[in-house]
């Protein structure tokens, strides 16, 4: 399953840094069928601009108790990485958002509230998340 995972503003600000070292991303809403080795594509706000923050690949679920969710994903160190988010080519990222899902709203974050933060793409939006993540540097 490929999933893409808002992380809201406020929530990616307290804690980018944590799951930069101990990679855990939490939600109160996992979706049904994740299963280890799936693609978590995680998208926020930064200033304003939308960014792709990583190419998070799942090694476990786990039911670990945060502030910000109940749900806890964990990412394998071998497979997942995060994007320089001052990278030039970030700009363009809210394009590619804004084509695969023909929102017609330019405020992105309005569609991922509440149970929608996480969502399963399709095949055709991940290729396209996989080619855009290419153009990036990680870090």
């Amino acid at each position: 399953m490929n999933i893409i995972f808002y992380w809201k503003k406020s929530y990616f600000k307290d804690e980018y840094h944590n799951t930069l070292k101990n990679l855990k991303l939490y939600t109160n809403y996992p979706l049904k069928g994740i299963s280890p080795r799936d693609t978590v594509w995680v998208v926020t706000k930064k200033e304003d601009t939308y960014v792709l923050v990583s190419k998070f690949i799942i090694e476990k679920m786990k039911r670990e108790i945060s502030e910000h969710g109940d749900f806890c994903m964990v990412g394998d160190k071998s497979y997942s990485v995060f994007y320089e988010l001052d990278d030039v080519n970030r700009k363009k990222f809210k394009s590619l958002l804004l084509g695969l899902f023909n929102w017609p709203n330019d405020e992105i974050g309005i569609y991922f509230r509440g149970k929608k933060h996480i969502q399963e793409l399709t095949d055709y939006a991940h290729q396209e998340f996989e080619k855009f993540s290419k153009k990036l540097k990680i870090i």
